[in-house]
Parts: C-alpha cells; structure tokens; sequence
C-alpha cells in the first residue's frame, strides 16, 4: 500500500510538480532509503531535484549529496557544489561542513582555506562538532586564518566534550602549549557558547 502511494507520487513530473514540496522530498527520501517502497536512487534524484529547485533546503542537501557520490544520478562535482551552497546558503550546518571540507581539500574546486574557515565557522557555531573539531584544529595551525590557541581550545573543548575523538586527542595538544589563563579563557568561551540553531 505505502509503496503504491509513493509510486503515484513518482509517476510523472507533471503531477509531482503540484505537490508541496515537502511531499516531493518526504517521496525521495522513501525511495533512496527504500523504506516502506522499493529502492530507486535514480526516482529519488528527479524528486530531490524537484524540490531542491523550489528551495527545500533538505533536497538541496541530499541531491548535492547524490551528485557528489554519483548515487541515482552521474557524478557531477560542480552540481553538487551548486546544491551543497544552495542548502549552505540557506543555513544547513551539515552542507556548510561539507562545503568547508571540499573547500579545505580542493575536492573539485581550486584549494582554499579561508572559505573553508568560513563555512567551518558557519556550522560549528550551529553546534556542528565535525565542524567546531576542524575549526579548532585550523585556528591552531592557522591554516586559512591567523592563528589563536585560546579560541582553537574553545572550539577543541566543545566537540571534545561531545567525545570527537579528534578533538579530544587535538585539545590535549593545544593545552600542553596554553598558559594556565589561556586554557581557562578558552574554557570560559567554551561555557559561554551558545548555537545560533540547534541541530
């Protein structure tokens, strides 16, 4: 029964189009992780893409994803930098991360760590911690950014407080060259971090 209704949902563009757009996503998620329905990526892509394109910020995020893995659709790395900033741009703390790392590793794109510090900063102080991890670690190499280890140990404590186990092994190596008052000033900032939205 759930898999006739989603397949209606699937049928033709035409009619996809004058669905809301939270059906049109709620319809591929369903269809890329075949629950209640049989698998189809490649149904799931055209419907992610149908709302993606209406400014769903989560199909902006799962077509980038597609395009980036190749799943249900061919491996583009450009579109999936398009839908990734689609959905960045919008405020999803998880393709900002992403954008951070494909921009820090120069996945498809020119290397460059300054944007990748930005969108890194952008997630982490959503309370991303893959992203306050990286952060912090960029903030103490100064990769991308002038260095500061006081802020690098409040980025570090947070996502280590959350057992990151690179934070944790990366805060105690900052703390070994922190004075006293600077590891207690990153703490402070670290108590005094509020996440601009929850995850």
């Amino acid at each position: 029964q759930a898999e006739d209704g989603i397949r209606d949902v699937a049928v033709t563009g035409v009619q996809t189009c004058a669905l809301p757009i939270s059906e049109l996503f709620q319809a591929g998620l369903k269809l890329s992780e075949g629950k209640g329905v049989t698998k189809d990526p490649t149904e799931a892509v055209r419907l992610f893409k149908l709302a993606a394109e209406r400014g769903h910020v989560d199909a902006q995020a799962y077509l980038a994803g597609a395009y980036r893995t190749g799943v249900g659709v061919e491996k583009n790395p450009a579109e999936a930098m398009h839908w990734f900033r689609a959905a960045a741009e919008q405020g999803d703390a998880r393709s900002q991360g992403v954008l951070a790392s494909i921009y820090g590793t120069g996945e498809g794109v020119p290397k460059d760590l300054p944007e990748a510090v930005k969108w890194y900063r952008l997630a982490a102080e959503q309370g991303l911690v893959r992203a306050q991890a990286n952060l912090g670690a960029m903030l103490y190499l100064g990769q991308g950014v002038a260095k500061d280890p006081v802020e690098a140990y409040k980025w570090l404590h947070l996502a280590a407080l959350k057992n990151d186990p690179d934070a944790l092994k990366n805060r105690a190596l900052v703390a070994k060259v922190l004075s006293v008052e600077q590891m207690a000033a990153g703490r402070k900032r670290a108590a005094e971090f509020v996440p601009t939205k929850t995850q």
